[in-house]
C-alpha cells in the first residue's frame, strides 16, 4: 500500500481523502514489493524496503488516480507582443501558463548553465556562479537550446557553405560532336536510328547528338536535413528573439540573432540549388552519421524536433529539477564562504538529453568543503540512498557538518527541495517541519536545524520556525531576477550559520 503525502513533513493522506493541489508535493510512501502503486513515479530515496517517491505533474492536467483534477499545463502558444513587446494574453489561464512555463525554463537554464561550466573543471562553481549573477537581472535573456546552438553551430554552418556535398549524377543530353565524352549503349542505339552513313550526317543540322554528361545534384539526403534545420533553426531564433526583445546588447541576443542571419542566408541558397526538405523519420545515411559538419547539423535538428516531447517531459519532473537547482544552490552558497575551501567533488556526467527532468548524474557526497579557520568539514549529501535518517525525514539533500578532530558526533542540516505551482503557506510549512523534527533525539542522530528550499512564484520569502531545541528556516525563492538574488544571499546567511556557528 501507498501512503500519499502533500508535504514531506506532513502527515499521510487518507486512502478517501487523496487529493492534490497546485500548492502541494506530490509525494508518497511505498514498500518494494507494493504493487497498487501509480506505476509512473520515480523513487527519490530507500531504505531497506521503504521508497519515498515523487509523482509527475500531469501534462494534461489531470491524473485521476490521484485526486488531480485542473491543474496548471505548460504553455504552448507564440506569445502575442505588444508594440514595446509585452506579452498579450487572451485569459488569466494563460497568463498563469505562461508565467508558470518561464519559471520552468528559467530553472532549466539555471542546471544547464552547469554544463557550460563544466568547459573548465578547475573552476566550474566560480563560472556556474557568475552565470547565476547574470541571472539575477531581469533583463539577463535565459539559456535554452537555441542559445546553445547559437555558439555552436556557426562553425559548422559556415564551413558547410564552402563545400557543400553534391551529387554528379550521369544523365543522356543532347551534346555537340566536339564536347563528346562518353556514350553508353543507349546512346548508341539511338545513333544507329539516326539517318545518314557518316557521324556528321547522323549529328543533323545543329551537330548534336545523345551522349552522357555529368551534372551536378544537390538535392541528396544530408542536404535535405540541412536545409530542413536551417529553416527551423531560424524560426526557432526568431521566437527566441521575439521574446527576448529587452536584452539588444547582451550577448546571447547578439548570438542567436547572427545564427538566425546564418540560417535565413543559408535556406536561400539551399533553395536555390533545388534542394528539398527531409521527413523527420529519415534514416541517417553514411554521410550524416560520419561527417564531422552534416553530423553536428543532424543531431542538432533531432534535438530542435524533440524540443516539444522534452519539454512536455521536463515540465510533469519540475521536483527533480528543483532538487538539483536547490543542490548547486547549496553548493555555490559554501564554495562563497570566504574561509570555505573545495576540498573534493564528485564527478559530474552530463545527459544529452534528461532522464525524468536529471540532467547530470554524481557520486555521494557531491561535494565537500573544508573550513579552515573554524576547522570543520562540510559534506553535501543528494539524494543520500540507504540512509535511514534521510528516509526518516524525507529531505533530499543532507549537510553533514563534522569537527576536523572527530572529537563530536557530527551535526546534520536536513535540507528539504519541495516543489510546487503555486505558493503554499509558507509560515505553517515550516512549523509543520519544524514540529516534525523536534521528537528526534540524539540517540537518533544529531540533527540541529532544517532547510527548506521553495518556489516562491513571485517575491523572495523567508520565514523561520522554533520547536524545542530545533530551528527550520523556510527561503522561497525563484531561478532568475531579484527573487534568486535575494534566496542565494540568505541561503549564504543561512549556511554560515548552521556551518560556522555551535
Amino acid at each position: 500500500m501507498t501512503n500519499y503525502l502533500r508535504k514531506p513533513w506532513g502527515r499521510y493522506i487518507k486512502s478517501d481523502e487523496i487529493a492534490f493541489d497546485p500548492s502541494d508535493n506530490i509525494i508518497g510512501v511505498s514498500s518494494e514489493d507494493d504493487q497498487s502503486d501509480v506505476n509512473d513515479n520515480i523513487t527519490i530515496l530507500t531504505y531497506r524496503t521503504d521508497r519515498f517517491n515523487l509523482y509527475p505533474y500531469p501534462k494534461s492536467g489531470t491524473q485521476t488516480a490521484l485526486g488531480i483534477i485542473g491543474f496548471p499545463v505548460r504553455y504552448r502558444g507564440k506569445p502575442n507582443l505588444s508594440e514595446d513587446g509585452e506579452v498579450i494574453f487572451e485569459s488569466d489561464a494563460e497568463a498563469y501558463s505562461f508565467q508558470l512555463t518561464k519559471e520552468m525554463n528559467n530553472l532549466i537554464a539555471r542546471v544547464q548553465e552547469l554544463e557550460e561550466a563544466l568547459d573548465d573543471p578547475a573552476d566550474v562553481w566560480n563560472r556556474l556562479r557568475e552565470a547565476w549573477r547574470n541571472a539575477e537581472e531581469e533583463e539577463e535573456p535565459r539559456i535554452s537550446e537555441i542559445v546553445n546552438q547559437a555558439g555552436q553551430m556557426r562553425p559548422f554552418l559556415k564551413d558547410l557553405e564552402k563545400k557543400i556535398r553534391r551529387m554528379l549524377r550521369r544523365e543522356r543530353e543532347k551534346v555537340q560532336l566536339d564536347r563528346i565524352q562518353e556514350m553508353d549503349r543507349a546512346s548508341m542505339r539511338w545513333l544507329s536510328k539516326q539517318p545518314g552513313t557518316t557521324l556528321a550526317q547522323r549529328a543533323g543540322s545543329d551537330q548534336r547528338i545523345l551522349a552522357i554528361v555529368r551534372n551536378e545534384n544537390f538535392d541528396t539526403l544530408e542536404n535535405r536535413v540541412l536545409h530542413a534545420y536551417v529553416r527551423l533553426a531560424e524560426r526557432e531564433a526568431s521566437e527566441w528573439l521575439a521574446v527576448h526583445k529587452r536584452a539588444l546588447e547582451t550577448q546571447r541576443y547578439k548570438s542567436v540573432e547572427k545564427l538566425k542571419k546564418v540560417c535565413k542566408s543559408f535556406s536561400y541558397e539551399l533553395r536555390r540549388l533545388g534542394v528539398g526538405l527531409a521527413a523527420a523519420n529519415i534514416t541517417p545515411n553514411y554521410v550524416l552519421s560520419q561527417d564531422k559538419n552534416y553530423k553536428e547539423v543532424h543531431k542538432s535538428w533531432l534535438r530542435l524536433l524533440r524540443k516539444n516531447t522534452v519539454l512536455d517531459d521536463l515540465w510533469s519532473w519540475q521536483g527533480e529539477i528543483w532538487t538539483d537547482f536547490c543542490a548547486l544552490s547549496i553548493v555555490l552558497s559554501l564554495n562563497e564562504l570566504n574561509e570555505a575551501e573545495l576540498i573534493s567533488q564528485s564527478p559530474i556526467v552530463w545527459k544529452e538529453t534528461p532522464d525524468h527532468g536529471r540532467w547530470f548524474d554524481q557520486y555521494q557526497p557531491f561535494a565537500i568543503f573544508w573550513l579552515r579557520e573554524t576547522k570543520r568539514i562540510v559534506e553535501v549529501i543528494v539524494r543520500p540512498k540507504e540512509n535511514k535518517l534521510a528516509s526518516m525525514l524525507r529531505s533530499s539533500i543532507l549537510l553533514r557538518v563534522t569537527e576536523q578532530d572527530g572529537s563530536i558526533e557530527p551535526k546534520l542540516v536536513a535540507v528539504w527541495t519541495t516543489h510546487n505551482l503555486t505558493q503554499s503557506n509558507f509560515e505553517n510549512d515550516a512549523k509543520m517541519a519544524a514540529q516534525h523534527i523536534a521528537p528526534l533525539k540524539s540517540m537518533h542522530a544529531n540533527l540541529k536545524n532544517g532547510i527548506i528550499l521553495t518556489p516562491s512564484h513571485g517575491e523572495f520569502v523567508h520565514t523561520q520556525a522554533q520547536q524545542g531545541d530545533k530551528q527550520v528556516d523556510l527561503v522561497a525563492l525563484d531561478s532568475f531576477g531579484a527573487s534568486l538574488r535575494f534566496g542565494m544571499n540568505k541561503i549564504s546567511s543561512i549556511l554560515r550559520s548552521q556551518a560556522l556557528e555551535n
